[in-house]
This record gives structure tokens, C-alpha cells and sequence, in this order.
């Protein structure tokens, strides 16, 4: 019997990445398929897992990156494309044909002009949620504080589901409810995903303490940046900047020396914060894109102005994970005076400055007690569907993820 080839489409979000990978090197560790290739359609989405140097290390490790959209939207462009990846399209359709073919997505397929794959490859195809760490009602509210945002349904084209939470809005689609399904625990608990962190994650450290021109130090702290303009749910357009200069001033005054990890998102406009950073010369700043599960392995604290999925790495170990913000009534209103995330957030601090030294005190005062988890144990049938060699389980078979609360 020929092993599958594994088509994973992922998402325009680094999120969905992050997601499926660790669950792709099980599959990998454990030699049931012939090829892994990650299958990109933004852009944007592929310059940015060009840039993740620790993701792009990962998929390196296991198959291969390609993008297959079209770079210009203009009409010689989008023929151009077509040309370009007819000859990896068909290669799909043959194995489709040939039952050799298992597709994971994260809505694409869905949609035309990949629809088709789907219907040559209805016994295998993967419909995944697009981060582990799931989705809450809250976040909903939260984004369509000033007006609701206007959201496509569309038909899930999909054999079986692999989803994080039991109350996953898809799971209740008509077409959907019969599907088998999966509901897992975060998938960076994934041991192939620990042991691939834990190999480099002195290397990479190591790498950035040259570039930065600063002694390595055995604990950091993590400051997690997001985007810097208006933002419906804060308070006004001037707090951020405002936020982040406190944030790290109090990170500078309460660290005792320990360097100061700032990361960047894509949507960072960093010539923000040049003035800021520039203006605090001969601290421990380093501006770095290492990815949060590598960061996390030394960190003692990290710290957000609003909630990011960077925060739940940090917690799958046990580090301590601060929300230092400025939300709006309206925002409050909608999370009861709490962190959107409040599973994810152990300290929710309202623009505070005394508060927010008072809690990276406490925080650096206690020791990371977590540092090895018990680590979830891998689906094995899910693991042997993907691999086209088993139909999952139609009824759910849900694994809890690690439960956090807010506390500050």
C-alpha cells in the first residue's frame, strides 16, 4: 500500500500555521506519509513564514513551503499563476484519484477554484479550526464592539473535522453534524513539537544575543507587541504607544537586569516605537521574532497590551501571562470587567502603572514550577486517518486543554 501524500492548506492567519504544525510532525515522526507540503495562497501570509525563521525551520524539517497564489491580481498575473502551479494541481488530482491524496485545510478548500480537490477527494479531506487554543463568544462581542462585522458562511467542504472546542460553530452546521470529528487539547503539547523546540531553542537564543550584541542570560522577559493605531476596543488612539512606554519602562525598572524580549506582529508598525526604544539606550532591549514556544522556555513573565495567542505558549509552561491594557466601557462591558481571554490571562491590569510593578515583582518572585507539563498523549487514530489509513470515530473524543484563570 502507498503511503499518502499530505497537502496542508493553511490559513492567512500565522495562527493556523501554528496550529497544524505540531500535529504534522507526529505524522512525520512516525513515517506514515510520503511527502508533508504546506500549500500557501496569500502572499502576505507566505512572506511572513518566510520571515519565522523557527517555522520555517520546522517545515523544513518535515517537507516543504510553496505558494501557489498569485503574487499580482492583475489578469496576466492570475494566468501566469495558473500556468505556474497546473503541474503541482494535477500531481494532487492524480493521488486524489488514486486514494493517496489526505488534504487539511482551514477554509480555502471550501471555496472555488480549490472545490474540486474536495470532490475528487471526499474520503480524506480535514477541515481544521483555525487556532488550538479555540474561539470564545466573548471574542465575537469583542470585535464587533463598534459595528458587527459582516462574516461569509459558506458550505465546509470536509470528510472529518479536527476541531479545539465542543462548542465550535461548525460542529452545529447542518451539513456537518453527521461528519466525524475530532476535539483535541493545544496541539504545541504535541511531543515531536516539544522535542524540536527544546533541541534549538539555545541555538536560536544563542543567535540572538550575537545579533543584538548582548550577553546571553538564562531568563528573559517577553513583551508581546500587536497593533499600535486605533483599536475599537481600547480607550482612544494614543494608548497604545502610551501603554507599551509603561509596559516596558516598568519592565526595565522591575527586571533586575534581565533582558528585555520585545516581539513584534506582522501588523507592528515598528517606526512607532524607534523614539521609545532609541530613547531607553543601555537597557537590555531586543527586538526579536523568535517564535513564542522558543521564548517561552526561558521567560519568566510574559506581557501584552491586549490579549494575543502568543500569551497561551506561554502558559502551556507554566509562565506567568499579563495583559496591561486599556479597554474601553464598551469593551468592559462585554468581558465583565476581565481580559477577553480571561482562560489565558493569569493578571488583567487596567492601566495601572503601580499595579503592573507590583505584579512583575510577585511574577519574578516565584519559580516556573511548570516547566515540563504533563504532555498531551497523541490521537492515534486521528494520526492514522491523516495518514489514510483509518476513518475516524464519528462521535467526538475531546482531550481538555489546560485550564487558566485571571487572577490579577
Amino acid at each position: 500500500m502507498s503511503k499518502a501524500s499530505v497537502a496542508v492548506f493553511v490559513g492567512n492567519k500565522l495562527i493556523s500555521t501554528d496550529t497544524i504544525l505540531p500535529l504534522m510532525m507526529e505524522l512525520s515522526r512516525r513515517g506514515q506519509v510520503s511527502t508533508i507540503r504546506f500549500l500557501c495562497v496569500d502572499w502576505a501570509t507566505y512572506n511572513v513564514l518566510q520571515q519565522n525563521f523557527v517555522i520555517r525551520d520546522a517545515i523544513d524539517a518535515i517537507g516543504e513551503l510553496t505558494f501557489i497564489g498569485a503574487r499580482k491580481k492583475t489578469a496576466i498575473g492570475r494566468i501566469w499563476h495558473r500556468l505556474a502551479v497546473l503541474p503541482l494541481m494535477a500531481g494532487l488530482a492524480i493521488r486524489a484519484v488514486l486514494g493517496q491524496l489526505t488534504i487539511v485545510h482551514f477554509g480555502i478548500v471550501n471555496l472555488p477554484p480549490f472545490r474540486w480537490l474536495y470532490r475528487l477527494n471526499r474520503g480524506a479531506t480535514f477541515y481544521v479550526q483555525g487556532t488550538s487554543m479555540g474561539y470564545q463568544a466573548s471574542e465575537r462581542r469583542f470585535d464587533d464592539i463598534k459595528q458587527e462585522r459582516a462574516r461569509t458562511k459558506t458550505t465546509i467542504a470536509a470528510t472529518s473535522l479536527i476541531g479545539f472546542q465542543a462548542d465550535w460553530p461548525v460542529l452545529e452546521q447542518p451539513e456537518t453534524r453527521r461528519l466525524p470529528r475530532v476535539i483535541l487539547g493545544p496541539t504545541q503539547l504535541a511531543p515531536a513539537w516539544r522535542d524540536f523546540v527544546a533541541a534549538r531553542a539555545d541555538r536560536y537564543f544563542m543567535a540572538e544575543y550575537s545579533r543584538a550584541g548582548h550577553e546571553p542570560a538564562e531568563d528573559v522577559l517577553v513583551f508581546i507587541l500587536g497593533y499600535l493605531g486605533q483599536l475599537d476596543f481600547i480607550r482612544d488612539g494614543t494608548s497604545m504607544v502610551a501603554l507599551f512606554e509603561e509596559t516596558l519602562d516598568a519592565l526595565i525598572e522591575r527586571g533586575e537586569g534581565r533582558p528585555i524580549f520585545i516581539k513584534p506582529h506582522a501588523i507592528t508598525d515598528m517606526s512607532l516605537l524607534e523614539k521609545p526604544i532609541a530613547a531607553r539606550a543601555g537597557t537590555p532591549i531586543i527586538v526579536s521574532y523568535l517564535h513564542p514556544a522558543v521564548l517561552a522556555t526561558r521567560a519568566r513573565l510574559f506581557v501584552a497590551n491586549y490579549y494575543s495567542g502568543a500569551l497561551s505558549a506561554a502558559g502551556l509552561l507554566g509562565v506567568p501571562t499579563i495583559e496591561y491594557t486599556d479597554y474601553s466601557d464598551s469593551a468592559l462591558g462585554v468581558t465583565g470587567d476581565r481580559s477577553v481571554r480571561d482562560d489565558q490571562v493569569d493578571h488583567f491590569i487596567l492601566r495601572d502603572a503601580p499595579d503592573l510593578r507590583a505584579v512583575i515583582d510577585a511574577s519574578l518572585a516565584k519559580p516556573i514550577t511548570n516547566r515540563r507539563p504533563n504532555w498531551q498523549a497523541v490521537d492515534e487514530e486521528l494520526l492514522s486517518a491523516l495518514a489514510g489509513r483509518k476513518v475516524p470515530n464519528g462521535s467526538p473524543r475531546q482531550q481538555s486543554p489546560r485550564s487558566r484563570r485571571s487572577v490579577g
